[in-house]
């Protein structure tokens, strides 16, 4: 489940991709990235019926599965919000852990928030073979860990991206879920609050992290953002310009200019783009992002009559 369509949002400019440590490391977000339930689709009776099994999109487990519940967002004492609209407690979540062990939907389970006060959404859970683990607990916050200043937004928490380096670094095959999730979260320094657990029949320290997770897969590296031939070509065109050929254009002028072309190839860029795109169209948007980059910080650093041939020459284009 995903509550918004991130990776073809407007707001975003690396379609396609969502990426937790900037552009150049691995892309999240790929051909292989399955979502069942997204947008609106994403709520509280929805996920319930999806863990039970009475929706078509439902999880295919069985008494042998190890069945894994992470959820981020906006949390709060025994609470867990959906869309900012809704709100599933601890109850609900109690009651649920109950019907999935009674219908015999799981052999293990890992319950992970990572929200604020996340612990207390596992206070009511006492289903045998659970294994619960908040972030934060009562009267505390979870903290974002960095935020991304091309997306403008904070992109992955602080224990989320810490327990990823974890695993990412791990080389041992019996390494722990307490290895990996405990451990390396001691008091408050890491996280700016603790880490509560709580262990219903199993501990942390006898279940493997692999029965959760599996082995580690490398991630495919999404295409780095790079200058065009075409923007080679296009400077050697201007700086060819005679600037003494034309009038020189008053700036507000070119301001207003320059902010509808970049709005008109923002929209050229936007329009029939989707989730399946393939590795050479998501090259093509990046570059066509480096177009404008390019064309702006021109346009700062030469005359008012250079930067009107550039709106000229790029109005001819289009």
């Amino acid at each position: 489940m995903i509550a918004d369509e991130y990776v073809t949002n407007n707001r975003n400019p690396l379609k396609n991709g969502m990426f937790a440590n900037g552009v150049d490391n691995a892309n999240w977000y790929d051909e292989h990235t399955e979502i069942d339930f997204r947008g609106s689709d994403v709520n509280v009776q929805n996920f319930i019926d999806a863990m039970l099994g009475t929706s078509p999109r439902s999880i295919q487990s069985n008494s042998n599965s190890s069945l894994l519940v992470y959820v981020t967002g906006h949390g709060g004492d025994q609470f867990f919000k959906f869309q900012d609209e809704e709100e599933i407690t601890s109850q609900d979540i109690a009651n649920l852990m109950d019907k999935l062990n009674a219908g015999k939907k799981f052999g293990k389970a890992l319950l992970i928030a990572d929200t604020c006060q996340a612990f207390t959404l596992f206070d009511k859970v006492e289903t045998p073979n659970v294994l619960s683990l908040g972030t934060s607990l009562r009267g505390e916050n979870a903290y974002a860990h960095h935020s991304d200043h091309v997306l403008g937004l904070s992109v992955i928490e602080r224990w989320t991206n810490g327990f990823v380096n974890q695993y990412s670094r791990s080389n041992s095959p019996k390494s722990t879920l307490s290895d990996l999730m405990v451990a390396p979260f001691p008091g408050k320094a890491v996280l700016g609050a603790h880490v509560g657990i709580k262990e219903n029949a199993i501990r942390f320290k006898d279940v493997l992290a692999s029965d959760f997770f599996g082995p580690r897969k490398s991630k495919k590296m999404p295409p780095k953002m790079m200058k065009s031939k075409s923007l080679d070509q296009a400077n050697e065109q201007v700086a060819q310009i005679d600037t003494a050929s034309k009038p020189a254009m008053e700036t507000s002028e070119v301001k207003r200019s320059l902010a509808e072309a970049e709005r008109e190839s923002f929209t050229r860029q936007s329009s029939g783009i989707n989730e399946g795109t393939h590795d050479g169209t998501r090259q093509s948007l990046y570059l066509e992002s480096a177009d404008l980059v390019f064309v702006s910080v021109l346009s700062a650093l030469v005359s008012i009559i250079l930067a009107a041939k550039v709106i000229e020459k790029r109005d001819t284009k289009i």
